[in-house]
């Protein structure tokens, strides 16, 4: 049993769990909907992830600073399909969308690698999405 994620709880397995990546089509745009280290609000997580995927129009994945499990509000959790930087060398740019769940910051310096990451793709080609409380995060990243 290993206590991975900080908050006490424990896991029976070693390894990271494989984690099935949706294919990359170069012909559809790229939605990143983001995963904070600590939690994540889970229908602002679930909801834009499951309306861009169910269109078949866009590349969907949930991406984190690392792939370590993270936790979604009401105790679900889930593990992204890639961390910034991987996300980062597969485009060789900015994805297209952006979504950016409410993610209370419970400490500043694991919310750190997010805030970069927004404003490292705040530019004219990237479309920033913002559910709900997601918009105080935005605002937080842009200052």
């Amino acid at each position: 049993m290993l206590d991975i994620d900080g908050y006490g709880y424990q896991y029976d397995f070693q390894l990271q769990p494989d984690v099935k990546v949706p294919n990359y089509d170069v012909n559809k745009p790229t939605v990143a909907v983001l995963l904070a280290n600590e939690v994540t609000e889970v229908f602002d997580f679930l909801v834009p992830y499951k309306m861009f995927a169910m269109t078949e129009a866009y590349n969907v994945y949930g991406v984190a600073p690392d792939h370590g499990i993270k936790s979604l509000t009401s105790g679900l959790d889930v593990v992204p399909h890639y961390s910034f930087d991987e996300m980062d060398a597969m485009l060789g740019k900015s994805p297209d969308i952006i979504v950016i769940p409410f993610m209370p910051i419970l400490d500043e310096k694991k919310y750190a690698p997010v805030r970069e990451w927004i404003r490292k793709h705040s530019g004219s080609k990237t479309t920033l999405i913002s559910i709900c409380n997601g918009a105080e995060t935005w605002r937080i990243a842009a200052c």
